[in-house]
């Protein structure tokens, strides 16, 4: 028998989506940072080495497939594109004079020639990241990335190692701002899949009162395949009060994937508002740790789905401190083949007594196509507590919409204010006219019934 001295050929190692975003980390600008900036970047990428990415196997995640993310190789944004002043995208979305300032990023970085920054009341300072400079480093170094770890996963680790720039707001001991500040991540994507990782940290000191509004969408018209994954990190300090709008409209070919973290001392009182208009998988994973008495937090959304979508929203909200009271209360309206999830996670440890925490997740579904998964969780280690939950899911009742017909109405047009109705509640609670305004115009826009005429008459009717 004849022994072969041909080599033994190597099996190919495929590439895994690790590999190509740690491949992606090779190439970022770091060279001219400063090194608290190259510090947070390094513990990032350390991270991403060490983790996975989430998979239906883990019960956070068990509904949402990101197979379609995990199959696309993204390119780091690097270069700023060119971006008129004049792009309708940004203007229909400007709050413009009910703003402080507006900060505009362009695929992650920031613009100035886009931006509107004005002369901030006394005790308010906000700037980019990257021009943060030396009088900010203290505050950076004791807030960034101290916040994220409780809930962290491969998408925080991945911004905290390729951001490349955000937003720094810092409200001093006492500062009253009167009119928000406007956050505006705007993406360009190209010919290649493009990732984007924007960081935003807000901190507000005690007795501070302050909003600050998120906007998350791309320019008009646009079809290239994108993942944004932004980090907003918030501190509220002693009796502070800040509150927080977040809009996400990303395009159809968008992947979504944020993460909120917010700490909350004695007497602090925090709202977030979190609106989902659109985007192919977006996940929104949202935690808040009560680390102080008497503090009162409010996590509120609103998510929209058509078409195939999948919208996840993670909330979290964990009692360290007695006294504290918060509520979780999010509604989705579900059309098409879309899918929802929905976790509403309550943690009351040990000590945490007079807790008084309630949650409740309301759905609509538009198609019998639509599905939403929701899951309520309390975990209670104490025992003077007060802690509910609920649930709801349903489509427009048949009678309220016959009742509506006896009126003269069509089905079309009763189906579209039973939507809007119940889309609005959420809607209404915006405390920025510019913003609130918009959002009501686009859900009846949305729910109106031009958009419903074309719906066969049930038989019978």
């Amino acid at each position: 028998m004849t022994k072969s001295n041909a080599p033994a050929q190597k099996h190919a190692v495929e590439e895994t989506p690790k590999d190509r975003f740690l491949a992606e980390l090779e190439h970022l600008d770091g060279a001219q940072l400063p090194q608290w900036f190259r510090d947070a970047r390094e513990s990032g990428a350390q991270q991403v080495r060490e983790r996975d990415f989430p998979h239906y196997k883990e019960e956070d995640w068990r509904f949402t497939n990101i197979k379609p993310i995990l199959r696309t190789s993204f390119a780091a944004a690097k270069d700023i594109p060119s971006v008129p002043e004049s792009e309708p995208a940004l203007e229909h979305r400007r709050l413009t004079e009910a703003a402080a300032a507006e900060f505009v990023f362009v695929n992650g970085r920031f613009v100035p020639e886009l931006s509107r920054i004005e002369e901030l009341p006394k005790g308010v300072a906000a700037t980019s990241l990257r021009e943060a400079g030396a009088e900010r480093e203290a505050v950076l170094k004791a807030n960034l990335d101290q916040h994220v770890t409780a809930r962290s996963n491969m998408f925080t680790a991945l911004n905290s190692a390729m951001f490349q720039d955000g937003a720094l707001i810092h409200f001093t001991k006492g500062a009253v701002l009167e009119r928000p500040i406007h956050l505006i991540y705007l993406t360009v994507p190209g010919d290649a899949p493009l990732a984007v990782f924007p960081r935003t940290l807000v901190v507000a000191e005690a007795m501070s009162q302050a909003a600050f509004v998120e906007s998350h969408f791309c320019v008009e018209k646009a079809e290239g395949t994108y993942l944004t994954s932004p980090i907003t990190e918030m501190v509220v300090g002693e009796g502070a009060n800040l509150q927080h709008y977040k809009v996400t409209e990303e395009s159809s070919n968008a992947f979504h994937m944020a993460g909120l973290r917010a700490h909350q001392g004695k007497d602090s009182v925090f709202r977030s508002f979190n609106f989902t208009l659109s985007g192919k998988i977006v996940r929104h994973d949202l935690s808040t740790l009560l680390d102080g008495e008497g503090g009162d937090c409010q996590l509120n959304g609103l998510y929209l789905t058509d078409s195939d979508q999948l919208v996840d929203n993670f909330t979290s909200i964990e009692h360290a401190q007695p006294h504290c009271t918060s509520w979780i209360g999010y509604k989705g309206v579900l059309d098409g083949k879309s899918r929802g999830v929905f976790t509403g996670h309550i943690m009351v440890r040990p000590g945490a007594q007079k807790t008084d925490s309630n949650q409740l997740n309301s759905n609509m579904l538009l198609s019998e196509s639509a599905t939403i998964d929701t899951k309520p969780q309390l975990e209670i280690f104490a025992d003077d507590v007060k802690c509910t939950h609920g649930s709801t899911t349903g489509s427009p009742h048949e009678r309220v919409i016959f009742y509506f017909r006896t009126r003269g109405m069509t089905e079309a047009m009763a189906r579209g204010m039973l939507t809007y109705g119940f889309a609005s509640e959420v809607v209404e609670q915006v405390g920025v006219e510019p913003l609130h305004d918009r959002l009501d115009r686009w859900v009846f826009d949305r729910y109106s019934p031009e958009r419903h005429k074309k719906l066969p008459e049930k038989e019978g009717r």
